[in-house]
């Protein structure tokens, strides 16, 4: 990146206000070839630098925490690097601002740019793609009549969900959150092969998929969920998965570059970041929304709930497939979705997590809705629900699987 007075008139006037994210800061580099031709050994410019260490400091979703996926991702690219062991890399503090760094070259900005824009494209992929598979199916419900002592179901109908509008910033931060967990996975694979890291640390890295970057355990699903969208994107799986247990579906290797993906999709800037709050009547508390969602994910354990009182054949009234295999629940995007959107989709209650409930609750758009479900549901009627989205997405899947044998 050459100095920036090299720039056209137009967009050196406005290039802080036009650069504020990753794809706007790719596309000014494209838009002027002073700036995109990189020499492969020259120093960065500096005010390149300001311009991607503004970005890692104040874009909603890399200010919180992910900016150091991207300074262990630049880091790990450095013709310098001459850690011993992963756990000689993983020792140095990858906080330090790009500016105190004297040894990033042109090529090297560029190409973490680059790398930057590709996963900000990724995640909008990854998220049009689960809430298109959402927007497909038709959920159902119990349907029936109340009798002097309980509600007696006698058959099943449609409802339509309530639309819970864009991704929140806590549904785009676990995909962005996985997609650089993926790229820094793949990149620490690359450069201990390179500078010859024990065999043991390479095997830790290929069978560890979270304890090596310290993520939260639900973290795992959500991982898993944006893997193989990523990988459907490409194209689906020809066979069947097999009705295996999420903890030994395997991850992609290496993240897709979106010209491979099979559509294109639109592009957009994160959510702002949610102010932090310990006030449990908070919406973004009530909803799970917030901040401390990055390690929960309430609504995981409603699923796992499901899928215990689902086994060995104790399925529910009506219930229209089995929901032990977690792969259609998580090519719906289940595991990212904030507790909103399910509830929208009726697959959550309307409730506050700690103190008295009470008759309404307030919600992310602006209006309040009844304590309970919506609609409202009886007994074990959420294992059937979640059966109709688990059977809707099978069917899906089959479909797709036609339509690409088809088109080869």
């Amino acid at each position: 990146m050459d100095d920036f007075s090299t720039m056209p008139n137009e967009l050196g006037s406005n290039v802080d206000g036009y650069a504020t994210d990753w794809v706007g800061l790719e596309s000014l580099f494209r838009a002027s070839p002073q700036v995109g031709e990189p020499d492969p050994k020259a120093e960065a410019d500096l005010q390149a630098i300001r311009l991607v260490e503004s970005i890692l400091q104040k874009d909603p979703i890399m200010s919180h925490e992910l900016h150091l996926q991207f300074r262990m991702a630049l880091n790990l690219r450095q013709s310098s690097l001459a850690d011993a062991n992963l756990a000689e890399f993983m020792a140095h503090d990858h906080s330090l601002s790009l500016l105190a760094s004297s040894s990033i070259t042109q090529a090297l900005l560029r190409e973490m740019v680059t790398v930057a824009a590709n996963i900000q494209l990724l995640a909008c992929a990854c998220l049009a793609t689960f809430s298109s598979r959402l927007r497909a199916v038709q959920p159902r419900r119990w349907e029936g009549s109340s009798g002097p002592r309980m509600f007696i179901v006698e058959g099943t109908g449609p409802y339509e969900p309530r639309d819970a509008g864009s991704p929140s910033w806590i549904e785009e931060y676990r995909v962005y959150r996985a997609i650089w967990h993926l790229q820094l996975h793949a990149d620490l694979l690359v450069a201990g092969d390179k500078l010859n890291w024990p065999e043991s640390d390479l095997e830790h890295l290929r069978t560890n998929h979270i304890d090596w970057n310290h993520l939260p355990d639900v973290a795992g699903e959500e991982l898993r969920a944006v893997s193989e969208c990523l990988e459907s994107l490409r194209g689906p799986t020809i066979q069947p998965s097999s009705s295996s247990s999420s903890s030994n579906s395997h991850l992609i290797s290496q993240i897709p570059d979106v010209s491979q993906l099979r559509h294109r999709f639109d592009v957009w800037v994160p959510p702002a970041q949610p102010k932090p709050s310990c006030n449990h009547d908070d919406v973004a508390y009530i909803w799970g929304q917030g901040l401390e969602m990055t390690g929960r994910n309430r609504a995981a354990n409603a699923w796992e709930a499901c899928q215990f009182r689902t086994s060995h054949s104790r399925w529910a009234k009506f219930q229209v497939c089995s929901l032990q295999d977690s792969r259609p629940y998580r090519a719906l995007g289940m595991p990212i979705w904030d507790l909103w959107r399910l509830y929208g989709l009726g697959l959550w209650n309307a409730l506050y997590p700690i103190g008295p409930n009470r008759a309404t609750v307030p919600t992310p758009d602006g209006s309040e809705v009844p304590m309970g479900s919506c609609p409202p549901s009886c007994g074990g009627e959420i294992d059937y629900r979640f059966s109709v989205y688990i059977d809707a997405r099978l069917k899906m899947e089959g479909q797709e699987r036609d339509a690409w044998v088809e088109g080869k």
